[in-house]
């Protein structure tokens, strides 16, 4: 939380006491983390298994991580946990047949009980009905790095404000009989005003997380596991503990919006994490939202959560939610 109020930002949780987050999930004041902030992190292995909420005694961003336009938004996230579970990460995008879009989120006040995850099931084409074109325009980092994201257009209802549609916390891919965890959301682009709460063209960006996870082990010395079919072809490991994404070419398309990680305010409404987030650019044109696609996509969202809500229980992915307090 921040003074009290949890955050919608995921951690993937590699092992109880490492883990990777979105960078612009911190807090930071004159361009350095604010050390005045004790982040915590909530745990969980379904609504019947809650790991807890242990403290992270260090958070280090990744060192060419860039808030203005979001090249390698991660942060490690070293915890005091005691636990004993271990996550793999998704390692090589031809197993990943589908992609699950998970949000998590924990009630208010001080029991921090776990709700219900909201999740969405696409194929693995990456696409997901997007124009690529348009979304190398729209993010030049992602035009840079297309192998290092998953985009996306689909969104949550936001459940304190129903007229604001948010991103989803993270990407879960399966594969045959099993589930692992791929990306964090990093970014978004809309085409529109008023943000996640107006009428825009919205697009998500995560972040994928196999090529920094030999960044994670030089910093934690924890070594991570990473999941791929047996004998894949072609399968090659992410070795380089210097990987840093790929400059952006261009200029964003100057029609567009930029908005990464936010919080939750006591107005039900979305606030940008601080001033380095949240930055718009250009002017915008109006964009109509089609109502029967609208109700076609959350009659589509409806169904697959009930589905993949109940596989995602089952496989004993231990899932987490940053949370951080004052």
């Amino acid at each position: 939380m921040v003074n009290g109020k949890q955050t919608l930002c995921e951690t993937t949780m590699m092992a109880p006491q490492m883990g990777l987050v979105a960078a612009s999930c911190l807090i930071y004041q004159d361009n350095k983390l604010d050390d005045t902030i004790t982040y915590t992190v909530g745990l969980s292995n379904g609504p019947n298994a809650v790991y807890g909420n242990p403290n992270a005694n260090q958070v280090v961003p990744h060192p060419n991580y860039n808030p203005e336009t979001f090249e390698n938004n991660l942060a490690v996230v070293l915890t005091t946990s005691s636990m004993d579970f271990a996550n793999s990460i998704a390692d090589w995008q031809v197993d990943w047949a589908y992609y699950y879009f998970v949000h998590h989120s924990q009630t208010e006040g001080p029991e921090c009980l776990w709700n219900d995850p909201t999740i969405t099931r696409t194929d693995g084409t990456n696409s997901v009905a997007l124009n690529q074109d348009q979304c190398s325009a729209a993010s030049s980092v992602y035009a840079a790095n297309l192998d290092d994201f998953i985009r996306s257009p689909h969104s949550i209802t936001y459940y304190y404000n129903r007229s604001c549609n948010i991103p989803y916390g993270a990407v879960y891919i399966g594969h045959v009989d099993s589930i692992a965890p791929a990306a964090i959301y990093s970014h978004s682009t809309i085409y529109g005003h008023g943000g996640y709460c107006g009428d825009g063209k919205i697009t998500h960006y995560y972040t994928v997380l196999r090529n920094y996870l030999k960044w994670a082990e030089s910093v934690s010395g924890i070594t991570a596991s990473v999941y791929h079919s047996d004998n894949p072809p072609g399968y090659t490991t992410s070795n380089n503990a210097a990987f840093r994404m790929n400059p952006p070419g261009h200029a964003n398309d100057p029609a567009v919006h930029i908005y990464g990680q936010f919080f939750i305010n006591n107005t039900n409404t979305l606030q940008p994490g601080s001033e380095l987030f949240g930055k718009e650019t250009g002017n915008v044109t109006e964009t109509s939202t089609d109502p029967i696609t609208e109700n076609l996509t959350e009659l589509a969202r409806e169904a697959t959560t009930r589905v993949a809500t109940e596989y995602l229980a089952s496989t004993g992915v231990v899932t987490s939610t940053l949370v951080e307090t004052a």
